[in-house]
């Protein structure tokens, strides 16, 4: 949807809808504490899920509370990062679950009553006026795209989240081109760039100067005994 810019019209609705759609996520909430309390697939996924939804329920309230007194601060929303896996364990706390990440999930596992909850979000989202309001805070977005995902709902005043582009790999930086070091050839072979000059002269063995801890017999002609 296009920017909007809240009217007073808007800002008046604003705190009846936040009490309209805080009963029905409290309803929501109480539901699948009934329904997965029996369920052993589901029965995990009670406390993380029913956080998630009173919490969002209250902050949604409290939101349009602020946008009736018009001391919001719109805050840009963030890319989504990868999910976590089911169980991760964190350093000094207890496992952590996460909650399925599938569209609708939630609506599939409490069958017609999940239906009925999601039905009535639908109705609220029909109003324009309640369209305008929740596309013009992007923290409303925030709080009510999770739970319109695990419902089902899609419109166009709650889009869903970008996701985080791959970062591109670093170009290295390229090396300079290594002239290799001419091969010195075999003794007594000639080759371009190389004299005889060059070639390092042997010294015979009598020349040879030994270290001071080597003594006879190994040089006999220098170390002797009767020396």
């Amino acid at each position: 949807m296009k920017a909007i810019t809240l009217t007073q019209e808007h800002r008046a609705a604003a705190p009846a809808l936040g009490a309209s759609m805080c009963a029905i996520l409290m309803a929501l909430a109480a539901l699948v504490a009934h329904a997965f309390l029996r369920d052993p697939f589901h029965v995990a996924l009670i406390n993380p899920l029913w956080t998630r939804i009173t919490r969002a329920a209250r902050r949604f309230d409290r939101l349009m509370a602020r946008v009736a007194a018009g001391t919001e601060q719109p805050r840009p929303s963030r890319p989504a990062s990868r999910p976590d896996p089911c169980l991760a364990v964190r350093s000094g706390r207890r496992p952590v679950v996460s909650l399925p990440n599938r569209t609708a999930w939630l609506t599939v596992a409490l069958s017609h009553h999940g239906a009925g909850r999601r039905s009535q979000i639908e109705h609220l989202l029909a109003d324009p006026r309640t369209a305008e309001i929740i596309a013009a805070v992007p923290q409303a977005v925030s709080l009510l795209r999770p739970i319109c995902r695990i419902l089902g709902i899609s419109h166009p005043a709650i889009p869903p989240r970008p996701r985080r582009q791959p970062s591109a790999p670093s170009a290295a930086p390229a090396e300079p081109a290594r002239t290799p070091a001419p091969r010195r050839p075999a003794t007594g072979s000639t080759a371009p760039g190389f004299s005889a000059a060059d070639e390092p002269y042997p010294r015979p063995l009598s020349e040879t100067v030994p270290c001071d801890h080597v003594g006879w017999p190994w040089f006999p002609g220098r170390f002797s005994r009767n020396a």
